[in-house]
């Protein structure tokens, strides 16, 4: 069998766009906020290294909290609810940060607040979390 027809049969397969899909526009949305996040602390927050580092460990800090205790419930909760439900929350999130961001009542210590919790509904940095 060679590559081609497998990839073939992959696309056949009726779960596989859709999943292939949302994976990869996943991906996309998750460096492009990373980037945004850097970018907005840098240029328009005037942020020092500090500040962006403070920020930054805000993201993880989730993870070394609830990791273990994020599996638990991942795997007891229906993950199709799950994880339109951490979407949704983290979409709130973000777009508070940019009306925040354009009004100009934005600062350093509320993104690190927002930052920690987006790091609470963010799927992929659960630690290694298989959720999606």
């Amino acid at each position: 069998m060679s590559n081609s027809s497998g990839l073939a049969a992959l696309m056949r397969h009726p779960g596989f766009v859709p999943l292939w899909a949302a994976a990869g526009l996943s991906t996309f949305g998750t460096s492009i906020s990373a980037l945004a996040f850097q970018l907005l602390m840098i240029e328009v927050l005037r942020a020092n290294q500090f500040e962006i580092g403070l920020v930054r460990s805000a993201q993880w800090l989730p993870c070394l909290l609830f990791g273990l205790f994020a599996g638990v419930i991942a795997d007891r909760i229906y993950r199709k609810h799950l994880l339109i439900g951490a979407d949704v929350v983290s979409g709130l999130l973000m777009l508070t940060i940019a009306v925040l961001a354009l009004t100009g009542g934005l600062s350093i210590p509320l993104l690190a607040a927002f930052a920690f919790m987006l790091g609470c509904v963010d799927r992929k940095r659960i630690c290694g979390s298989r959720l999606g």
